[in-house]
């Protein structure tokens, strides 16, 4: 029953890390971006005479194809390499018209990760009151301080940025294990090697 109770406290303090390394793994994705269109020429006919090859290769398949396979798949990847090749031949046209599209694709999802980011950060400070309120949480006071200490910073950043209050710069992403959370894992193992296994 111990051992029970004993991992159960484990599970809402690695809960309340998990929250917290989430959110960091969410950062990085504020900037992420297919910068496939370009804004160099030549990196722009590199990908043209890509989907040319690759529409090419298709036409050569489906000619040695028998008249009653199935060809759904492969008219289906053929409409998404044409779609491809008249997008790139529009930035081609106009590239300006194709970099301010990429710019405002690039705004939008950069807005829609923030609240996402401010959402799972306020989520991790919710398990934070909650394992606070619980009396059998087994993370103490100093822990859960400095846990929601660096929570509410990052909401805040979090907050200005998407208000526009202050200059936005993609939060770095903490390190996977803090030295606490070493020492939980160290405590977890040894505990597992001193439990009889069932044969």
């Amino acid at each position: 029953m111990a051992l029970l109770r004993r991992r159960q406290d484990m599970s809402k303090i690695m809960a309340l890390f998990a929250a917290l390394l989430f959110v960091g793994t969410l950062a990085g994705a504020v900037v992420a971006e297919d910068d496939a269109e370009g804004e160099r020429p030549d990196r722009l006919a590199r990908l043209q005479d890509q989907v040319e090859k690759r529409l090419a290769r298709l036409a050569d398949f489906r000619e040695h194809m028998s008249d009653d396979a199935d060809k759904s798949r492969l008219d289906a990847l053929e409409a998404r390499l044409e779609v491809r090749q008249a997008k790139l031949a529009e930035c081609a046209a106009d590239r300006e018209a194709c970099k301010a599209e990429r710019e405002a694709k690039r705004e939008e999802y950069r807005e829609a990760t923030l609240d996402k980011m401010i959402a799972r950060t306020q989520a991790a400070l919710d398990r934070v009151s909650e394992c606070r309120a619980d009396s059998d949480c087994a993370a103490d006071e100093e822990r859960l301080t400095a846990i929601e200490e660096k929570l509410s910073e990052r909401l805040s950043k979090l907050e200005a940025c998407q208000s526009g209050e202050e200059e936005c710069k993609t939060p770095k992403r903490p390190h996977g294990r803090t030295d606490y959370l070493k020492d939980q894992l160290k405590d977890r193992q040894s505990t597992s090697k001193d439990t009889p296994k069932e044969r």
